[in-house]
């Protein structure tokens, strides 16, 4: 069958036993047969003259955009693959939207998109992306990377609000406070000291608050209605205060995480052959659609933070046991990292039972040594060698 169509544009171009170009044209097909075409005499490109016998194919047409495109493929010296759009006329070179090759001695490059829009391009060791992309979301969607990131500084903000130096225990002497029962008083927003709190953003500040009744042991939590967003506070159980105050120290150690993260998604991540540079890792497990993190490396230098922050750690989220503020401190009993390192030198192992400073003093259980290499040696500690005799032995 004969499927070349009027305003088609044919292409021929012909080579020698050596690959020299003998002829070249691309002509406008003004008329088709059953089994022929006519093509023009002068609307072309090239000074080739058609022969009988002639090779030809269609290469674009001059009305119809459906009929402009084509794919070329070469194999000499290695070949690529290579897709145009635009092919409007018999001298139109067309936009390129695909390319993949592997010639020989040159590096590999693919292309796909719009040179003049959005576009991704590898090339000598390099892949360039311009336009949108797409993050994958816990739930399976799909959301662009700018809608995301806003999404996680506007969480950051609104966390921040929260633990920023804001969260507190309140004690059931405060008055004016009504009275439920004999005994007991409830805080109401509409007293001291939520009354106080007379905008969004001051009660944000202090949700999370505890209020406690020094009497009974009763507990309160400030928080916000789902449905119309009031704030008010809510009583809670012995067992629900002791979560609050846990629910209080995780969102201390996700907003840790979250402050590095914040920016490090600021910065950029560059591949270049078999070099990446980039500001943060973190490495984990995702169980039921939650990325559960459990060491890393970091780049970010902050100099508010315990050693000018973490550099990296292992064995749990991206928290410092010592850090002040980070709700996993010291003997807390919180999620930490069970192993880390900061930019100053200092760090820990063993969940912060072997530590040492950037000066080089240290301890471990028993043994705390200084940077004058001054050794003290607790009462629990006992030192032997190998007949059994112990350090006071040895000194008489």
């Amino acid at each position: 069958a004969n499927l070349f169509q009027v305003n088609d544009i044919a292409y021929g171009q012909f080579f020698d036993a050596n690959n020299n170009e003998e002829r070249y044209y691309r002509r406008l097909v003004t008329s088709v047969g059953p089994n022929s075409i006519t093509l023009s005499k002068t609307n072309k490109d090239g000074d080739g003259v058609p022969q009988e016998g002639d090779v030809i194919v269609q290469f674009g047409n001059t009305t119809t955009p459906a009929r402009q495109f084509v794919i070329l493929r070469d194999v000499i010296g290695g070949g690529y693959d290579r897709m145009l759009s635009g092919l409007n006329s018999v001298s139109a070179n067309g936009n390129e939207y695909f390319f993949a090759d592997r010639l020989s001695g040159q590096n590999p490059r693919v292309f796909v998109g719009d040179i003049n829009g959005e576009y991704m391009e590898y090339a000598n060791g390099v892949l360039n992306i311009k336009g949108r992309l797409s993050v994958r979301k816990s739930d399976g969607s799909y959301q662009a990377m700018d809608t995301y990131i806003a999404g996680i500084n506007t969480t950051l903000v609104e966390m921040q609000a929260q633990i920023d130096g804001q969260i507190q225990s309140w004690a059931g002497d405060v008055d004016p406070l009504p009275q439920l029962v004999s005994g007991s008083v409830d805080p109401s927003t509409a007293n001291y000291p939520a009354s106080d709190w007379d905008t969004t953003t001051k009660k944000l500040q202090h949700m999370g608050d505890i209020y406690v009744d020094n009497t009974t042991g009763q507990g309160w939590r400030y928080t916000r209605e789902a449905n119309d967003g009031e704030f008010y506070w809510m009583r809670i159980t012995d067992a629900e205060l002791a979560q609050a105050l846990q629910d209080i120290q995780t969102l201390q150690q996700q907003y840790a995480g979250l402050e590095y993260l914040k920016e490090a998604l600021g910065e950029s991540t560059v591949v270049e052959g078999g070099l990446v540079l980039t500001s943060l890792v973190q490495l984990g497990k995702t169980v039921n659609n939650v990325f559960t993190v459990y060491s890393g490396i970091n780049g970010v230098v902050d100099t508010t933070k315990l050693g000018n922050g973490i550099a990296a750690w292992y064995g749990g989220p991206m928290s410092d046991r010592f850090e002040t503020g980070s709700g996993s401190g010291s003997g807390s009993g919180g999620s930490y990292a069970k192993s880390l390192f900061r930019f100053d030198g200092s760090g820990y192992f063993a969940s912060g039972n072997i530590k040492w400073g950037a000066d080089g003093s240290g301890s471990i259980p028993g043994i705390t040594w200084t940077s004058g290499n001054d050794i003290v040696i607790g009462g629990n500690v006992k030192l032997e060698n190998a007949s059994g005799d112990t350090v006071t032995e040895l000194l008489q």
